[in-house]
């Protein structure tokens, strides 16, 4: 059986082609294809026998002749459809140890060519986004998970790519394709809490709000809250059921807690918080003040942030002007606002409807914003400053 000649030229003529790839991954670049590619294919053979890649976009006249046929034959390819990559590596976080990474290639066969048995390795990243030190976990898919992770930053190596293939840009192949990804370490759990009384004359009216200000890993994420057990070598009282965060969720709300002294339990799989908490019937300590993100601002930079110290799980807020109470600015909080002059704002507070505190009315916290003229930055004019020679050194430029 005689060999195949296969030669690939450009229609245009053009011997040099340069041309920038996006991918895939750490092949992304600037690159320049030569012509004409000749390949001999004799037998044995595979299919990647017959694979030109890194060709740019245009029209090609493809020559095969096998030795038989004097005259071969010539076919003419345009391509004008390039490859698409989008490989993407997910960090999915868990506790020290339990972190994973999904890793997609893109399924793009033509990246990938035949045979299309990928070996998918996981490193450690040696600082410049290629594999350090041995290989951590290998996959034989073109998308799965590399779990059992503790944080770091790692290098996803993706092998046996196009073995046999004949490049445009003199790339051998089989070549690895490389993906940094990192694993962040997990936080751990912060959170706020509030308590208020529904209803002053009624001690078993308190709230509890608990609210999550920092948790990475929402989900599996329990709020209980317990009392002091009066002989310490006992476990404490759990005041009502816990209370599990769906997805999504930050926080929680316990209603109809007696007056006293309590602390709230956060957990998740990896780590358990504790706070203390009292409820005083009457006492207005916890009750919310208004507050402003910036209080002063220049006219041309005057976004603000308006605010209550309370949760927005607790209390509805109104805000207006102090001089004019009955025009609504805006309600809830926060409040992103842009004043142009200097006002303040009165935020009108009340416990949410939902928990029927008809007792406690709402009440008001004001805040004012300063806004003030663009400064002049035009450097005025200074001559004669001799530093050697003042007894002051000091000297002061301002607007």
């Amino acid at each position: 059986k005689p060999n195949l000649t296969i030669k690939i030229s450009r229609a245009d003529g053009l011997t040099s082609v340069p041309f920038t790839a996006s991918g895939p991954l750490n092949l992304a670049g600037n690159y320049v294809a030569t012509f004409p590619l000749t390949r001999v294919v004799g037998s044995p053979n595979n299919n990647n026998s017959y694979l030109f890649t890194d060709l740019p976009l245009g029209n090609y006249d493809v020559e095969l002749s096998d030795g038989c046929d004097v005259a071969g034959k010539t076919v003419r390819v345009t391509l004008d459809n390039p490859a698409q990559y989008s490989p993407t590596a997910t960090p999915v976080l868990g506790c020290s140890g339990s972190n994973k990474i999904n890793y997609n290639y893109g399924n793009n066969p033509f990246a990938f060519g035949s045979p299309s048995t990928p070996s998918v390795r996981l490193y450690f990243d040696n600082g410049s986004g290629v594999p350090g030190g041995a290989v951590l976990q290998t996959n034989s898919t073109l998308s799965g998970t590399f779990d059992n992770l503790n944080p770091g930053n790692y290098v996803i190596a993706y092998g046996n790519v196009g073995p046999g293939a004949m490049s445009a840009v003199g790339i051998e192949y089989p070549r690895p394709f490389f993906q940094r990804v990192t694993i962040a370490p997990y936080g751990g759990i912060d959170i706020e809490t509030s308590a208020v009384m529904c209803d002053p004359a009624d001690t078993n009216s308190g709230i509890v709000n608990v609210e999550l200000v920092n948790n990475t890993i929402l989900t599996g994420t329990t709020i209980s809250l317990y009392q002091p057990n009066p002989n310490p070598t006992l476990a404490p009282i759990l005041i009502q059921s816990s209370i599990t965060l769906a997805a999504n969720e930050t926080g929680a709300t316990f209603t109809r807690v007696p007056q006293g002294t309590y602390f709230v339990r956060v957990s998740n799989e990896c780590t358990t918080i504790e706070r203390n908490i009292t409820i005083n019937s009457g006492s207005t300590s916890t009750l919310p003040i208004a507050k402003a993100s910036r209080s002063k601002v220049c006219a041309t930079n005057n976004s603000v942030k308006l605010a209550i110290t309370g949760s927005s799980s607790l209390y509805d807020v109104t805000w207006t002007d102090v001089n004019d109470t009955s025009t609504v600015i805006g309600t809830g909080t926060p409040l992103e606002i842009t004043p142009t002059t200097t006002k303040t704002y009165q935020a009108t507070i009340s416990l949410k409807s939902s928990f029927n505190c008809v007792e406690n009315p709402p009440f008001t916290s004001n805040v004012t914003v300063e806004v003030t003229d663009d400064p002049d930055l035009e450097m005025p004019v200074v001559s004669d400053i001799d530093l050697c020679l003042n007894t002051s050194r000091n000297f002061t430029i301002s607007n």
